[in-house]
């Protein structure tokens, strides 16, 4: 005997039963929040003992889908699109190879609706001549921030902006399921008057015609009033500033001409105003210089000069130089020219008649 050996007494097969069911992990949606119509569903779904036999989706306690995996791998994934807004319930129920089933769920909130943003008190393009204040409401069922800015600077709505210049308003409102409204206005504050500066006429200028020219400068697209006794016209600046008024009728005698503006902010600027001679009658001294004798058959040269009185410049003047024989007043040559007088100026010149005839 001298030795030891193993020996069997008995035999027993044992089976193992799973009874652990898979473990359901929804990382998206997160619960109780709040997302645009789309949401993408995404979960990891795994077990101990076995692989995943089936995985099944509802939306809203219908719709059941069957989800897939890649191989060998244990997440789960689907776009839900086309939500309507609302509250939403998402299910997912999963087998394991044993038949073990889990069940997992989740709710949240689909919201399409971007902010509204509402603004009184200033316009996009807007020109105001006076302080103003922009009233500022943002509404959201699930509104989560909002941004003011004016020219890059924090805004609180309501505070007074005084100060002449550009502006630039941003309002940006995000709800908390990220849909975005953005409201952007400039505008700008002109609280200076245009000045009117009147070039042509000059102040108590004369001229000899019934019209004049009337212009000047002021602020650019700023309008303007001429009246003149029962006169009045109405133009608008151009775009340096630029203004004029043509054909003003004039009356004989001293004419009041008023020009006044309002630029595009509605401020009114002092009136500018210059008077104007209209003389029509033309004031004119003339001299002749001729010899007492003259041979008959010659031709008789005759010098002239005539002299402007007026403190204006008078052109196309017509002057007829006539010569007439003593014995019986009668008229034996006749000379006529147009003649341009200078302001105060003087013109000369001469006139040859034909003695033949005498």
């Amino acid at each position: 005997y001298g030795g030891s050996a193993n020996q069997i007494l008995a035999n027993q097969t044992l089976s193992t039963v799973d009874s652990e069911p898979p473990v359901i992990q929804i990382e998206s949606p997160v619960d109780s929040t709040f997302y645009p119509a789309t949401v993408n569903l995404v979960a990891t779904i795994t077990d101990q003992w076995h692989d995943i036999a089936q995985v099944e989706l509802s939306l809203d306690g219908s719709e059941v889908t069957e989800l897939y995996s890649a191989p060998q791998s244990s997440l789960y994934q689907r776009w839900l699109t086309d939500l309507t807004e609302g509250t939403h319930q998402i299910n997912l129920r999963a087998w394991d190879e044993a038949g073990n089933q889990a069940n997992a769920s989740r709710s949240f909130t689909v919201d399409t609706t971007a902010p509204l943003i509402d603004v009184q008190g200033v316009a996009d393009e807007g020109l105001y001549n006076s302080a103003v204040q922009a009233q500022i409401q943002v509404t959201d069922s699930h509104l989560d921030t909002v941004n003011i800015t004016l020219n890059g600077q924090p805004y609180q709505s309501g505070d007074p902006i005084s100060t002449e210049g550009s502006y630039l308003l941003l309002i940006t409102a995000t709800d908390l399921a990220g849909n975005t409204s953005t409201n952007r206005l400039a505008f700008y504050l002109d609280l200076t008057a245009p000045v009117v500066n009147i070039t042509y006429p000059a102040n108590n200028s004369e001229t000899s015609q019934s019209t004049t020219l009337v212009s000047g400068q002021t602020e650019a697209g700023a309008t303007l009033t001429l009246q003149t006794d029962s006169y009045i016209d109405t133009v608008t600046a151009d775009y340096a500033g630029v203004f004029s008024f043509a054909d003003v009728p004039l009356s004989s005698g001293a004419n009041l001409i008023t020009v006044s503006a309002v630029d595009l902010a509605g401020n009114a600027g002092t009136d500018a105003s210059v008077t104007v001679e209209y003389v029509d009658t033309i004031n004119v001294t003339g001299t002749l210089t001729a010899s007492n004798s003259h041979p008959l058959g010659q031709n008789l040269n005759v010098n002239w000069q005539l002299g402007n009185l007026n403190n204006f410049a008078v052109s196309q003047l017509p002057v007829k130089v006539e010569l007439f024989q003593t014995a019986g007043n009668l008229l034996v040559g006749s000379d006529e020219q147009n003649i341009d007088l200078a302001a105060a100026g003087s013109h000369t010149s001469s006139s040859t008649f034909v003695t033949d005839s005498f």
